[in-house]
């Protein structure tokens, strides 16, 4: 019988890394052809449920819908799958157990569309798992829009890295650093988001 051990790093490994052009140009038409049906509401964050909309609305200003799983979408749950298990794999080797969602985002220069400096992740409380990696694939290209960059906070000092990533790039990293999407001053920013789902070793 083979005895399953825990694979240890041999060194500090990245934890943000981007996949260049995982996605072509006809995959990404098909990605944005959903958005014709599917149901888009005000963005919100986790205080929206508790305190209110309104109170946090200046914190988070976008469009969300959210992709099932059917005969039209299992391809692209299945790609996301397939490279998510590569990131993890080269960047975090973290114990996941499912993909929470995909989330089609639209930042609207019209409104200055834009997500200030938050966590996806959260370590309150009593949580013996929850997100664990977020993903971002880029929808649009760089000259579709203005602003919008994504910054990352990797060790906290407020010191961010920026990226600018091309359409059908996507970018891994782990869900407690802090990030933020600065205003899109004009134009569109597209994008699919989702969030890889694991166990915490403690709480």
């Amino acid at each position: 019988m083979f005895q399953i051990q825990s694979l240890i790093p041999t060194r500090d490994l990245p934890h943000f890394g981007v996949m260049e052009g995982v996605f072509g140009q006809e995959e990404v038409s098909r990605i944005k052809f959903f958005e014709k049906v599917l149901d888009f509401e005000d963005g919100k964050t986790v205080d929206d449920e508790t305190v209110g909309g309104d109170a946090e609305r200046s914190s988070r200003v976008c469009q969300t819908a959210h992709f099932s799983v059917d005969d039209n979408t299992q391809w692209l749950w299945q790609k996301v799958a397939q490279m998510s298990g590569n990131a993890n794999y080269d960047l975090f080797l973290y114990k996941l157990t499912h993909i929470e969602t995909l989330q089609y985002t639209i930042y609207e220069g019209t409104e200055e569309g834009r997500y200030d400096w938050h966590r996806d992740g959260n370590l309150y409380g009593y949580c013996p798992h929850g997100r664990k990696i977020t993903g971002i694939i880029m929808l649009s290209d760089p000259d579709e829009y203005e602003g919008g960059d994504l910054e990352l906070d990797p060790d906290g000092t407020l010191n961010p890295i920026s990226m600018r990533l091309n359409k059908g790039d996507c970018v891994f990293f782990d869900a407690l650093m802090s990030h933020r999407v600065t205003p899109v001053t004009s134009g569109r920013r597209d994008t699919l988001v989702f969030w890889l789902h694991g166990e915490y070793p403690t709480c």
